[in-house]
Parts: C-alpha cells; structure tokens; sequence
C-alpha cells in the first residue's frame, strides 16, 4: 500500500475518491509517510521557487547592516524589472533597515545593552 507516493495517493483517495483536491494537498505528507515506512531518508519539504529564494537572500544577508540594505534593495529592483513585483516587495519588507527608535534617536540607552 506505501510502496511508493503514488500508491500512498490511491490509498487515501480510495477512502473518499471525491476529495481529489485535498489528496492532491496531501501529496507532501504522503512523500514523508512512503520514506517513513521503507526508513528512508524522509524529504525536504517542498518549498515553491519563491521561498527558494527568500531561503537564499536570508542566506546571503552580510552582518553589516548598510550591506544587508544594499543587497536586500538590488535583489528586489532587479526582480522588480523582471515583472516580479510583488516578490521584491517581500524581499523589501523583510531586509529592509530597521527605523531608528524615535525616543532613543537610534542609541541604545546606558544600562540596557
């Protein structure tokens, strides 16, 4: 019955063949519980090319926080001139440089550091 992620998808499909959609949703978890039952290896779960890449400029992202910016900002206006706006948003919303602390003018008051 788990020989495989396919036969792992008959399975559940035979308990309710009208729920295809939700099977099809379930195909991650089937992949795991296949690997599972032979003591594989289980797999990565499936990320769409949009976390890929949101993995990799979190990756990529340098200690020092003017480079993170400059990064961050030729990632995005490059995606934005590919027509991946809404992506370059994300990656702008996410590595954008924190706004100094309007009390604090940016400073870290003594005695809490």
């Amino acid at each position: 019955m788990l020989k495989s992620t396919g036969s792992a998808l008959v399975w559940w499909l035979a308990r309710d063949e009208s729920q295809v959609d939700d099977a099809v949703a379930k195909i991650p978890n089937l992949r795991t519980l296949t690997a599972a039952a032979h003591d594989d290896r289980v797999p990565e779960l499936e990320r769409g090319p949009e976390e890929h890449l949101l993995a990799l400029v979190r990756g990529l992202q340098p200690d020092d926080e003017d480079e993170r910016a400059l990064l961050s900002d030729s990632t995005a206006s490059t995606l934005e001139v590919r027509g991946h706006g809404d992506l370059a948003a994300k990656i702008r919303a996410e590595f954008a440089p924190r706004a100094p602390d309007p009390q604090t003018h940016g400073h870290v008051p003594a005695g809490s550091g």
